[in-house]
């Protein structure tokens, strides 16, 4: 049996249960506590501004042809300025939802050859400007074609295993790349220009990593840890009727996605434990391996049996 078929198996119950609407876009949040707020959201936005950086850069130092941006309409003057310093040119794409703008950046020459391979549907000569492998771009048009979703988010869990009889897909930390992990991307954290087509594509983790080499060259190195920090949180994204809710231990995100009446969720264990973050019994408030000597709990019971020791000495 072909991936595709497998794959199509393991959709088929999702698929089948797909919605007669669309929801449009929109992302919430809520933090769990303030002192998370206070710590980590100055971090997301260091960290996207840096991003948007190393996206100009990255085509400027000839590291692909194009970079496609979601970006305010009030960043537009600041982006052209970089643009026009680094002879590059930009074009706006689509002008999406919440005051939002989708811009494509590269040389006059590149930025034709993108629209021509646009109109052309020529999805090769598209994956080499964006600096996309091949391979990942051909999985995108599979699921956007052929299955008909716009969300690349469950096929992309389920190609690499099935739901359970709690139609949950979890994947251990041995068996995702870190730098691949394609959550984030709601609120703009990512190291990749789109999906990978696997969990551990190869090529795309060279992709990532190179990226992030360029994210630390250009001076954001603490940016650059913060992030493969983020990446490596455990996870829970649940989806049902169109509306995806993602808990982190430290932020609860809510966005639109493709409109299905079976619910799914999609759980990623994840390898570091937040700074700030709420400690609990359910997933993803915890750690999977984490033993009970690293639990808060554990360690305030040593220091106070410490403190009863120098007490009575």
């Amino acid at each position: 049996m072909s991936r595709s078929s497998k794959l199509s198996g393991r959709l088929q119950p999702y698929l089948e249960a797909r919605g007669s609407f669309v929801l449009p876009p929109f992302v919430r949040y809520h933090w769990v506590s303030l002192s998370a707020r206070d710590l980590w959201e100055p971090r997301f936005l260091k960290i996207r501004a840096a991003l948007k950086q190393m996206e100009i850069e990255s085509v400027h130092r000839g590291l692909k042809a194009v970079s496609v941006l979601t970006v305010l309409q009030a960043e537009l003057p600041c982006l052209s300025r970089m643009c026009v310093e680094r002879r590059l040119g930009l074009l706006i794409d689509y002008e999406a939802p919440m005051g939002e703008v989708r811009v494509v950046i590269g040389s006059p020459t590149s930025l034709e050859a993108y629209q021509s391979a646009l109109q052309s549907d020529d999805a090769t000569r598209l994956a080499g400007l964006l600096g996309t492998p091949a391979c990942c771009l051909r999985f995108a048009g599979e699921v956007y074609t052929s299955m008909g979703l716009s969300d690349l988010t469950v096929p992309l869990f389920l190609r690499g295993g099935a739901l359970d009889e709690q139609q949950r897909c979890t994947v251990p930390q041995s068996c995702y790349e870190v730098e691949l992990n394609p959550l984030w991307r709601c609120v703009g954290l990512y190291t990749t220009p789109m999906y990978p087509c696997r969990l551990k594509c190869k090529r795309a983790k060279h992709r990532a990593v190179r990226f992030l080499q360029l994210g630390r060259e250009l001076g954001y190195e603490r940016e650059m840890e913060w992030l493969v920090a983020i990446l490596s949180w455990p996870l829970l994204w649940t989806a049902l009727h169109g509306i995806a809710e993602m808990k982190s231990p430290v932020i609860k995100i809510i966005h639109a996605t493709d409109v299905s009446h079976r619910k799914v969720e999609l759980a990623l264990e994840g390898s570091l434990f937040p700074e700030q973050g709420a400690a609990g019994l359910q997933f993803p408030f915890y750690l999977s391996k984490q033993t009970i000597s690293h639990s808060r709990a554990y360690q305030k019971g040593v220091e106070h049996l410490e403190e009863a020791r120098n007490s009575m000495v």
